[in-house]
């Protein structure tokens, strides 16, 4: 899913709902929820830690740039600009800009991007958009292979990751052209402590140690708890039983069922039989009466 600016709205009014990316949609889609912070949580405490979360020394002292879409041409002046500060970076996909093109690790296989971010202390996590709430994989990729993120992109991605385990790039984006010069500099120290310094490096890790439940003191769990354990599909299908029957509504912050008409228990044939013949006889009397 790309970001919305990318399509128009002429059609929204044909449609009872939308699904993609933004929390604002009926049936959010969203590119991660909390089954992939509880999996890196047990990855971390699991025996094969040390090989999936290599240690400061292990890594690649520089930040580590993959995209296929080379376009973005404001994150692509950012990556120049923080070269130019002296913010080594490695470029290991077809798109380098300033001259950052480095070989992918040897450690990794060229289909594991992963493994690869595995090799470095800190990865751009640069979206090829900036629009709020489009928060892609790129938000979650840098925090399952333990390297530092630093994010362009959506202004509240905070409500989706740990909100003390990346650098935002974000004052950079805000900032007028008179006040962008200082704002890259101050950007480019904190990458550099972040890529010299362990301390300040093994900071951005401490978001590991707590529970999932207390990450940003409890916010993600209570915003995202929806997700937990639930897939599209099964969200999808609770959309279309309260939006066909009568009496039934759409509880959107809970992404649940609500309203006085509950759905027949699973399996229950008899019931889902008649659960169809009543909703087609009811939109049947609806069509007819509106003729």
């Amino acid at each position: 899913m790309e970001a919305a600016g990318l399509y128009g709205s002429e059609h929204a009014g044909l449609y009872d709902g939308t699904a993609n990316y933004s929390i604002h949609s009926t049936v959010p889609r969203l590119y991660f929820g909390l089954s992939n912070w509880r999996a890196i949580l047990q990855r971390h405490r699991g025996p094969e830690s040390t090989q999936l979360f290599p240690s400061f020394e292990e890594r690649v002292p520089a930040a580590v740039f993959i995209a296929k879409n080379c376009n973005g041409n404001f994150r692509n002046y950012v990556i120049r600009e923080l070269s130019l500060r002296g913010v080594p970076i490695h470029s290991i996909s077809d798109c380098a800009p300033g001259a950052t093109l480095q070989r992918w690790p040897m450690s990794a296989s060229r289909h594991d991007k992963l493994g690869a971010l595995r090799a470095y202390r800190v990865y751009l996590a640069f979206e090829n958009d900036v629009q709020d709430s489009y928060v892609t994989e790129k938000a979650i990729d840098g925090f399952a292979a333990g390297a530092v993120p630093l994010y362009l992109g959506a202004p509240n991605v905070a409500d989706y990751v740990p909100a003390d385990g990346f650098i935002s790039a974000g004052a950079v984006v805000e900032s007028d052209d008179e006040a962008r010069a200082s704002a890259l500099d101050a950007l480019a120290e904190r990458v550099r402590r972040a890529i010299e310094n362990k301390t300040e490096w093994q900071g951005y890790m401490a978001w590991r140690e707590q529970p999932l439940e207390r990450l940003n003191g409890g916010a993600l769990w209570q915003r995202w708890s929806w997700t937990y354990g639930v897939d599209d599909v099964c969200r999808f299908c609770r959309f279309a039983y309260a939006s066909l029957t009568p009496g039934a509504s759409w509880d959107h912050d809970r992404q649940q069922i609500a309203g006085k008409s509950p759905p027949p228990r699973r399996g229950d044939r008899a019931a889902w039989a008649a659960w169809r013949q009543y909703t087609s006889s009811h939109r049947a009397r609806v069509a007819a009466s509106g003729a």
